[in-house]
């Protein structure tokens, strides 16, 4: 008889703990807050009169706000993809009865959608078409660096950035310098940045040059305006840069490799020492080189003249956390990096988020893992 109580004891409080335990459940539900409620849509869709290819971004508006995006998975077709995934177009009370206007691939779709905030369960069928008209933009052009000898074996890598729909071929006209004239770039990684690296031939004559770069699209389009990488071609490695210092801290980089590197002959009486790289904390330092960036104290503006011979290497390996690094080209894309965690800070009177890192400047740039930049 004993045992018997003991066992009815046991199970009585097995099944408290089992109720308690579903009561902290219920509870733990109802402070989950609702989901925002969204219409589901699916559908073929096609673009230039053809499947839309995998790959194309479809996405959704109201009032010319962002509300959803969906990426195709199957050529022709968007949303119920083996029937988990739809075009889930959020919104509130107060988008009910709003119209919702769609894109393909950037191109507005001939077709628009009413949101309602008490959908059907079911996604909406609708089949999309749309037309891109548009060449694919290009903007960033830079070569890295700017300045290299016409002698067949000094090198520059050629950057842009190309933004569109399906961007097929990206070329240079690298004839001017004695290379094809519709010469590939390719694609880095996953990035809108194409890149080649070139040199100039020998005989070629000193100056700024101007190299075109064309871009087109799976549909034909191609950009007809006058985009061009701008090099030049010195007789030597040599160039010369202006450090400007304002009163105050001043983060500043070296674009080029002095003959005399110290601190005292770069800077002279215009700077108050020590002055200071970061390499998991903040250390002095005599001299400089390229690619780094440094800490420098001024009392008062100045315009520093620091001429150098353009270094060849022009990579920079950045380690996890913080580092500070300098370019050794002009107009170095953020965009162009790979393995960072954006965004890149520069400094100017208190920190600023950068798109673009300029010579003679200096700038934060964080990473999880040790990777390689090309500045």
């Amino acid at each position: 008889m004993k045992s018997t109580n003991t066992g009815s004891i046991k199970m009585s409080i097995l099944l408290s703990i089992l109720l308690a335990l579903s009561g902290m459940a219920v509870m733990a539900l109802a402070d989950q807050p609702d989901p925002a409620p969204s219409n589901k849509f699916s559908g073929n869709v096609t673009l230039n009169g053809a499947d839309a290819f995998t790959g194309v971004v479809i996405d959704a508006y109201i009032d010319g706000d962002h509300r959803g995006t969906i990426t195709v998975e199957s050529s022709g077709k968007y949303g119920d993809f083996d029937g988990l995934e739809y075009l889930d177009v959020i919104g509130n009370a107060s988008d009910d009865g709003k119209t919702i206007t769609f894109t393909v691939c950037g191109a507005a779709a001939d077709q628009s959608a009413t949101w309602y905030e008490y959908p059907e369960p079911a996604a909406i069928v609708l089949d999309l078409t749309a037309v891109d008209d548009e060449a694919p933009a290009v903007t960033n052009a830079t070569a890295t660096p700017s300045s290299i000898v016409a002698d067949g074996a000094e090198t520059t890598q050629l950057n842009v950035t190309v933004d569109g729909c399906g961007v097929g071929n990206v070329t240079v006209n690298l004839s001017a310098i004695g290379g094809d004239d519709a010469q590939k770039m390719t694609r880095i990684g996953d990035t809108d940045v194409y890149t080649v690296t070139t040199n100039a031939t020998e005989g070629t004559a000193l100056g700024a040059y101007c190299l075109p770069v064309n871009a087109s699209d799976v549909f034909g389009n191609y950009n007809d305006t006058s985009i061009c990488i701008e090099l030049n071609i010195t007789t030597s490695g040599e160039d010369t840069h202006t450090i400007s210092l304002d009163a105050g801290w001043n983060m500043v980089s070296i674009p080029v490799i002095p003959a005399d590197a110290s601190v005292n002959a770069i800077f002279g009486d215009n700077i108050i020492t020590p002055v200071y790289e970061y390499n998991a904390g903040y250390m002095e330092v005599t001299s400089l080189e390229p690619t780094k960036g440094y800490w420098v104290l001024a009392d008062s503006p100045a315009d520093i003249e620091i001429a150098g011979t353009v270094p060849s290497d022009l990579e920079v390996t950045i380690v996890p956390g913080w580092n500070m690094i300098g370019p050794v080209s002009s107009n170095v894309q953020v965009s162009s990096f790979t393995g960072i965690i954006t965004p890149v800070y520069g400094y100017s009177a208190g920190y600023n988020e950068v798109t673009t890192l300029e010579q003679t400047e200096g700038y934060w740039v964080l990473t999880s893992t040790e990777t390689t930049l090309i500045v």
